[in-house]
C-alpha cells in the first residue's frame, strides 16, 4: 500500500519534470534533501520514474543547516563561506534508473494521461 502512495506522488513528479524537459531544463541529476531523502525505496522509485540519477546527500537537512552556516559566516564564525557550504554537499547514495521500471511507469503515466483526455474531453 505505502508503494502505490509513494508511486502516485510519482506521477505528479514525472507531469512537472515533463514540462521542466519541455522548456529545456536539463534534469538528468536531481539532488534530494530533507526527509524525503531518507528513504531508500522512495529515492528508487523516484530514480525509474523521473528517469533520471538522484542523489542524497551526508547531511539532509537542506535550508536549515544551510542559513545556520550563512548565519554563522555573517557574524564572523566562519572565515570562507564557499567552503563551509562545498562539505553541506557531500554525496550520501546515488540512485540510477532501471531502464525497465522507467518503461513500466513510463507506458502507465501515458494511459492515465490518454484516459484524463478523454474524460475532458479534450483527446
Amino acid at each position: 500500500m505505502w508503494r502505490c502512495v509513494l508511486e502516485g506522488i510519482g506521477y505528479d513528479y514525472m507531469e512537472i519534470t515533463d514540462r521542466y524537459r519541455k522548456a529545456g531544463i536539463d534534469l538528468t541529476q536531481l539532488t534530494i534533501t530533507e526527509g524525503g531523502s531518507r528513504d531508500e525505496l522512495w529515492n528508487q522509485i523516484k530514480a525509474d520514474m523521473l528517469d533520471t540519477k538522484i542523489v542524497t546527500l551526508k547531511v539532509a537537512g537542506g535550508a536549515v543547516p544551510t542559513n545556520c552556516i550563512v548565519a554563522a559566516y555573517a557574524a564572523g564564525d566562519i572565515p570562507d563561506l564557499k567552503q563551509a557550504l562545498q562539505r553541506q554537499l557531500e554525496i550520501k547514495a546515488t540512485y540510477v534508473p532501471d531502464e525497465n521500471h522507467t518503461a513500466t511507469y513510463r507506458r502507465a503515466y501515458d494511459k492515465r494521461e490518454n484516459l484524463l483526455k478523454a474524460l475532458n474531453g479534450t483527446l
